[in-house]
């Protein structure tokens, strides 16, 4: 069999976009936006380049506000589907090499960090690797960067503004915005097109759920491992080439403790971030450290982080494993990874609602995926505008029926992808009892060992695990890995497994 894994996914490269304006002469076509994360302020900033009245509505502060120890401050890392699905969506066609693309994003999004190399420690060993480009920046920063560029396009931008209703025959967003002096308003904004991208804790998609025939929610799981943020400050010993001298400033750490059965990934932060504060992180390291249900809650009460942070963290000082590790740990706020989510659609074309990201395709971070899956739908959704406006068929089309053309179109282009995106996140290492290194099902780790055993015996031909390339930032279609993971592979696991016990018990019956 030939080797699949070079078979990249076809990223959607943007054609020249011409803008839309609907019963022309009267309007430019209204789209709301609920939601000012990454997919929400990329969206914002791709639409209104085209032409679109665009209003960005967000529940929150602006992100910088956010406390670089919250659980919303965790750091991201883009990989290659990410990186040039964000090229594609905002910068025009994704036709320049990885590292070009990464140094474009770098240049327009603040204290991100360019990484080619990941280093695992195990045991107060490490071995690094060389990797492909990827972008790492904390969210909140990759998100400030990104309503920035919204801003400067022509976004309208609101904080501390919540979705509390929608009107779905009306067409009407109804907000709820508090001001300088504590007092609510309601705000009511009629739409052509509103689309959620307001996070795997979607109000878009609760109230679609509730009011639209044509979508509902199938299931929802939460994750149940609970995670942290630490920062080490670079005044603190923290750069990385003072924890880490022997390996490239800007690699990413991977840690693992079988023990607790909990790891942690350290990210190198830009210089300049938080600079003001004393115990500033400027050009420190981040840390999101992660562990089982319970386990945080049980460290906290007993007060007894030290034992298992030296287990997890055997080649950091004592000071700064017990001096800034724990004592942050002891005093922080902590999260969840939050949901996997399925829907029957990505939205209800009846009323011109759209959902793009963690609210229409919530998943685990477990296989890091998030980010990455959810600005791949932002260009698979831009690329369906460009399709649409391109096409002379469609100049006579009113407002609702462009609309319902695009969320029929776009749905009918990512639906199935990002539904196996999230299967792959939910059962691909495992379900929720069975995640972690010493949880894995003894079936998948006899599955991994298998396809790499193969992998190496027919010298490359056989890709390497679904799984694995997935982790490594390989560009194949989530519905491919999908049935590599739990067809192809498993019937070539079981096939061998059949083929081993009938030979030993052949041979003990001669």
């Amino acid at each position: 069999m030939r080797n699949d894994s070079k078979q990249y996914i076809a990223i959607p490269q943007a054609m020249p976009f011409r803008s839309i304006y609907v019963e022309e002469g009267k309007k430019k076509l209204v789209v709301v936006i609920v939601g000012g994360g990454p997919a929400g302020a990329t969206t914002a900033k791709a639409m209104c380049d085209r032409g679109y009245n665009v209003k960005l509505m967000e529940a929150y502060k602006h992100p910088l506000e956010i406390s670089k120890k919250s659980p919303m401050a965790y750091a991201i890392s883009i990989r290659e589907r990410g990186c040039k699905s964000l090229e594609s969506a905002i910068f025009g066609p994704a036709t320049h090499s990885l590292d070009d693309t990464c140094q474009t994003l770098q240049d327009s999004i603040p204290n991100s960090v360019i990484s080619h190399c990941m280093v695992r420690h195990s045991r107060g060993k490490t071995s690094g690797r060389n990797s492909s480009a990827s972008l790492v920046v904390p969210r909140k920063h990759l998100s400030s960067g990104l309503l920035n560029l919204a801003a400067e396009a022509g976004v309208e931008i609101q904080y501390e503004t919540k979705l509390i209703d929608i009107d779905v025959n009306n067409r009407t967003a109804i907000f709820k915005k508090v001001n300088l002096n504590s007092e609510e308003t309601t705000i009511s904004i009629s739409y052509d097109l509103l689309i959620g991208t307001d996070g795997s804790n979607s109000t878009v998609r609760t109230l679609l759920d509730k009011k639209a025939n044509d979508f509902s929610i199938i299931r929802i799981e939460e994750d149940s491992m609970e995670y942290q943020v630490v920062t080490i400050p670079k005044s603190k010993g923290g750069s990385p080439n003072s924890l880490f001298p022997s390996s490239p400033e800007t690699a990413v750490h991977v840690w693992n403790d079988s023990k607790y059965n909990s790891i942690c990934l350290g990210f190198p932060l830009a210089p300049g971030i938080d600079s003001s504060d004393e115990n500033d992180d400027n050009g420190g390291t981040i840390l999101p450290v992660v562990f089982p249900e319970g386990k945080l809650a049980e460290f906290r009460n007993n007060n007894a982080y030290e034992e298992p942070v030296k287990c997890l963290f055997p080649d950091l000082s004592d000071t700064i494993r017990n001096g800034v590790i724990s004592e942050q740990l002891k005093t922080g706020q902590s999260g969840n990874g939050g949901k996997c989510i399925w829907c029957t659609s990505m939205g209800s074309i009846e009323h011109s609602v759209l959902l793009i990201g963690d609210s229409a395709h919530g998943m685990w971070p477990s296989l890091g995926q998030g980010c990455n899956c959810a600005l791949e739908s932002v260009a698979v959704f831009v690329n369906t505008i460009d399709d649409i406006n391109n096409d002379d068929s469609n100049d006579q089309l009113t407002s609702l029926s462009w609309c319902q053309l695009l969320i029929k179109e776009y749905n009918n282009r990512r639906y199935d992808d990002v539904i196996a995106a999230v299967d792959l996140t939910y059962g691909g290492i495992g379900a929720r009892k069975s995640r972690g290194r010493q949880n894995s099902p003894v079936m998948f780790k006899i599955q991994i060992a298998l396809m790499m055993l193969l992998h190496a015996l027919s010298c490359k031909l056989l890709p390497k695990p679904a799984l694995l390339r997935l982790m490594a930032g390989e560009l194949v279609p989530y519905s491919k890995i999908k049935k590599s993971n739990f067809i192809y592979e498993k019937l070539v696991t079981y096939g061998i497994l059949f083929l081993l016990g009938s030979s030993i018990v052949h041979k003990y019956a001669i």
